[in-house]
């Protein structure tokens, strides 16, 4: 599996942002959005000069030429200077993803310390081998630039200082009702083909939008209902992993996932927000299903500096102090934090034990099923060959239709479950040739 990397670079060479871990299938836009929509992710400087571009479009231009040599430039240092990049992976893709963000952050302590550094002089050329072939379609081609073209222009507002003047970032609630037309409206969409590689088309968006607004007499817009779709796939990407675990069952007409009280107690303590999906009925899980269910690329591994102290297997690890505050609160922060999280990792634990259990139980099941499938059914069959002599046959023919079945295992089978009067019939037909 390849993984796309999203980095943003200041003009000292250093990161100042990075978002690994999107699976390469997921295209570009949708991989800003998630980075510009996390509560520490990507944030745009707004614009400060008096003096500058007459307007958004043309500082975005400006901006993204003076940039892109920049950050050509660093990632040609960062590859030649880590070699593991550019080389075929052998590791598991949470452990690749987790090498980017090393090498990135041991590469901004370099520039920190040592910015003069013969390898940072920028010594590089572009192999024909780091060239992107593009593999999609004229159609998602044309969706993808017209996504790209939205999320610029947005873009280049922020920047300019006016983002938050149109009214379209303040805080939307979602009710029941809305949530079932939001659902309704899109998955009427995906049904008539306006969901091109898994991404709704923008007059779909509208619709909904324009509909919320109607009906319920408020102002919803298209950033509203792009952000409840990216809601709504956070929670079909809950019920698809709690699905895929052991010790979970499935009611298709109450559409809930089911579980025992024990399981129910360890899972919910281990994960809090598992608990709205389990025994209970999920509201609108078929139009769900259709609008978000053949979304394969879900993200589940990216992952940014401000993820890496998160893990449970980096508990006693302290992150780089990128922000100068002081380091012995970082060290009090990660101790108060490791008693939960060894109470979740035990939590956790009990849970896989259960799910060992049932598997174990599972195999015992099959390994009984192939004993008895696998039994040597040869005695049974002498026997109801020879039961045939009170019938009037021959010892000497009875024998030579046993050595027969024997050798021919299908009309064997067959022979042991026929009725005393079939198989009379079938002795008969063998005797005449």
């Amino acid at each position: 599996m390849t993984q796309n990397v999203l980095a943003a670079i200041i003009f000292d060479l250093k990161f100042s942002y990075i978002l690994a871990g999107w699976e390469g299938s997921a295209y570009d836009s949708r991989i800003l959005s998630d980075a510009l929509s996390r509560p520490r992710g990507l944030r745009i400087p707004e614009e400060f000069s008096d003096q500058g571009p007459a307007n958004a479009n043309e500082l975005f231009n400006l901006r993204h030429s003076s940039l892109r040599i920049t950050i050509e430039r660093v990632f040609g240092i960062l590859k030649k200077r880590f070699r593991v990049l550019d080389a075929e992976p052998f590791w598991n893709f949470q452990t690749q993803v987790d090498i980017v963000l090393a090498c990135c952050i041991i590469y901004n302590h370099i520039m920190g310390v040592d910015p003069n550094d013969l390898l940072n002089q920028g010594l590089f050329e572009e192999s024909d081998s780091d060239l992107i072939i593009s593999t999609l379609t004229e159609r998602e081609e044309r969706e993808e630039a017209r996504e790209w073209s939205a999320k610029r222009d947005e873009i280049a507002q922020t920047i300019m200082g006016k983002g938050n003047k149109e009214g379209t970032s303040k805080q939307f609630r979602w009710t029941k009702p809305m949530e079932h037309l939001f659902l309704e409206i899109l998955a009427e969409e995906a049904q008539k083909g306006n969901k091109p590689s898994n991404s709704f088309k923008a007059f779909s968006i509208n619709r909904v939008a324009e509909a919320i607004s109607e009906r319920f007499q408020v102002y919803c817009d298209a950033k509203h209902v792009e952000n409840h779709l990216r809601t709504v796939k956070n929670q079909w990407q809950i019920i698809c992993t709690i699905r895929d675990q052991s010790g979970f069952g499935w009611d298709d007409n109450m559409k809930m996932i089911t579980c025992d009280r024990a399981t129910y107690d360890a899972t919910v303590i281990a994960h809090k927000k598992y608990e709205p999906f389990l025994n209970k009925s999920i509201d609108h899980y078929d139009e769900m299903a259709l609008v978000v269910g053949k979304d394969m690329a879900t993200g589940s591994f990216a992952r940014t500096f401000a993820d890496i102290d998160l893990d449970d297997d980096n508990i006693d690890s302290v992150p780089i102090d990128c922000e100068n505050e002081a380091t012995e609160e970082v060290i009090t922060n990660v101790s108060s934090s490791s008693t939960s999280k060894r109470k979740r990792k035990k939590a956790q634990e009990s849970v896989e034990d259960e799910q060992i259990k049932f598997v174990s139980e599972q195999l015992g099941e099959i390994a009984n099923a192939l004993k008895q499938f696998t039994a040597d059914k040869t005695p049974h069959l002498y026997e109801e060959v020879m039961s045939m002599e009170i019938e009037g046959f021959d010892d000497d023919f009875l024998c030579s239709v046993f050595d027969y079945l024997v050798s021919h295992e299908s009309e064997a089978k067959a022979f042991l479950v026929k009725s005393k009067k079939h198989i009379k019939i079938w002795l008969q037909k063998f005797s005449q040739g």
